[in-house]
């Protein structure tokens, strides 16, 4: 990791300074979202303003040698520190008598730019800093504040499940896991064993953020009417590419003898169809896993599962041009894409392609648990072989990547959270927690 100290000599807008002469996609940020005064911050906020510019300007310095600090890519490492600045900046300007700063909407190419990257940027590095301004004070997970895994399926959840209750036992905790001690594999709502699930402290399965936070505040001692958005607890999600987990979940949940065959050898036609209104026998589909978890709406199957799809093409070839289509969302997809990000924000991301990445995070944000083994894999390859993996993409995944729309972009807001946590565990972490507001 890159460590500097002291803030000495260097302004707020400095960090701005370098995010310009750097280039790319950093340089269009700083430049339309750049403030005319940079808000002034407490001794706290400079030091971490300080300590962010400092280890940009070695990142930069370093891609002339492409000597890529922290193990990762240069552009991404320039990338994440500018945008932690950013939203360091937003947050102090939000708190400074003229409020913050406000995105233009002008039609270049940079206002263009911040616009799309507003939720996955912004909003993802912010979250990032919040959850760890909090983890300094954040208790071990007891019925006054409950730890949640968000398990999204075929995302790798169920080797989480097996940590999780292992370190309950460890810990002397009391647990709510589906398949584990004497919970049914069966369970989808926490409700229904709510005698059990109120007195476990950590809890994690194939549940809906919208009953969690519910629950929480149910048993959790809130009063009647007292105006509170948010349960008080943490939480986790695993994710992973959209296209690999949603064939993923075809083999899985999909395919049996003498009905459906696996992904490489069903006709497009039948399976895009299959895809948009086919339902598991639990009643679940295989597309936008994470809307179907954080969602306000979730549990609207007919609306999670069918939220985008190709047309325009008559053709049932898997090679019809890509110019013959169009991508076409619902009236549903901007509602549930926002409700969804909104709740994601709140939980720490563990990336399934970037499990020693997720594992350093949850070790830095968790120091109370034991870290997650990335060599553990349960249900892996059971129908699914690696050759199958790494075949290719086809015209008719191109297809698939437009159903896959929503859960394509939640999936890289969890991406640049991570980077961005990742970042600040590798970067005095305590002094992070202590002095982020």
């Amino acid at each position: 990791g890159v460590h500097v100290s002291g803030a000495k000599g260097v302004g707020m807008s400095n960090g701005l300074d370098l995010c310009e002469r750097a280039g790319g996609e950093a340089a269009a940020l700083a430049k339309t979202a750049r403030p005319a005064a940079p808000p002034k911050g407490g001794p706290g906020t400079v030091q971490l303003w300080a300590t962010i510019t400092k280890a940009l300007a070695m990142a930069i310095a370093s891609s002339r040698t492409r000597a890529a600090p922290c193990g990762q890519p240069l552009t991404g490492q320039i990338r994440t520190l500018c945008m932690l600045l950013l939203s360091l900046w937003a947050v102090q300007a939000q708190e400074s008598p003229g409020g913050a700063h406000q995105v233009s909407s002008s039609n270049s190419d940079s206002g263009k730019y911040l616009q799309s990257m507003e939720a996955t940027a912004v909003l993802a590095n912010r979250s990032a800093l919040a959850l760890f301004s909090d983890s300094k004070s954040r208790p071990r997970a007891n019925l006054h504040h409950r730890f949640v895994f968000f398990h999204q399926r075929k995302c790798g959840g169920s080797s989480i499940r097996q940590w999780l209750a292992k370190e309950a036992h460890r810990l002397g905790i009391k647990s709510y896991i589906p398949c584990h001690g004497r919970v049914p594999c069966e369970r989808y709502f926490v409700h229904i064993d709510q005698r059990t699930s109120s007195q476990a402290a950590i809890i994690g399965g194939h549940f809906s953020y919208a009953e969690i936070n519910s629950f929480v505040r149910r048993f959790s001692g809130a009063r009647d009417g007292a105006v509170v958005s948010q349960g008080n607890f943490s939480c986790i999600s695993q994710w992973r590419n959209p296209l690999s987990r949603a064939k993923s979940c075809w083999n899985y949940r999909f395919t049996s003898p003498g009905w459906v065959p696996a992904w490489h050898n069903v006709k497009h036609v039948e399976r895009d169809r299959a895809l948009r209104w086919g339902l598991d026998r639990y009643g679940h589909g295989c597309l936008n896993e994470p809307v179907r978890i954080f969602a306000d709406a979730g549990l609207h199957e007919e609306h999670v599962n069918d939220l985008c799809h190709s047309a325009g093409s008559t053709s049932s070839s898997d090679n019809a041009t890509a110019e013959s289509r169009t991508c076409t969302c619902s009236a549903h997809a901007g509602s549930l894409l926002r409700t969804a990000t909104d709740n994601m924000l709140n939980c720490v991301p563990m990336v399934l392609e970037r499990c020693e990445d997720s594992a350093e995070v949850i070790a830095a944000l968790f120091p109370w648990m034991h870290t997650f083994d990335c060599k553990l894999h349960l249900n892996k390859g059971r129908t699914e072989s690696r050759a199958e993996a790494a075949t290719t993409p086809t015209r008719a995944d191109d297809k698939l990547q437009c159903m896959l729309s929503v859960e394509s972009q939640l999936y890289q807001v969890a991406n640049v959270m991570l980077d961005a946590l990742l970042h600040l565990a590798r970067t005095q972490p305590a002094r992070v927690a202590s002095t982020v507001v």
